[in-house]
């Protein structure tokens, strides 16, 4: 039996949308068209605009806390393994591309052909609808 608290109502809907919408907004990779859309879901009701101001302080204090450095704090980066990608950028080592491609190969082998006869060919398969 499924517990009513555990549905979402339509508070924790609105604020998932608002919390959308900030991310969405401060990315810095908003068109037009989705300005527009924001202005409509904001015009909504006055629980929309609560919610997203609410959201937007909240990403923005998030913002000020990252910001701040402790007094006579260091920052260092962290030592990098010579064997992993950049930040950002995934490599796959020859390794894992061998593997992939010799799965790939073994799969397409067992779907086209039939190893101990397990089961029928395409073709006979579909001779009935020739």
């Amino acid at each position: 039996m499924t517990d009513p608290r555990d549905t979402p109502s339509a508070d924790d809907r609105v604020l998932r949308e608002a919390r959308d919408w900030v991310v969405r907004l401060s990315s810095g990779r908003a068109s037009v068209a989705e300005g527009a859309a924001f202005r409509r879901w904001c015009e909504q009701s006055p629980a929309h605009a609560r919610a997203f101001a609410n959201c937007r302080r909240v990403w923005q204090g998030m913002g000020q806390a990252a910001a701040i450095k402790p007094a006579g704090a260091t920052v260092h980066p962290l030592p990098r393994r010579p064997d992993m990608p950049a930040p950002g950028r995934a490599t796959f080592s020859r390794r894992a591309f061998l593997g992939g491609a010799a799965a790939a190969s073994v799969a397409g082998w067992l779907a086209f052909s039939s190893p101990l006869d397990m089961w029928t060919r395409i073709g006979r398969r579909s001779a009935d609808l020739w």
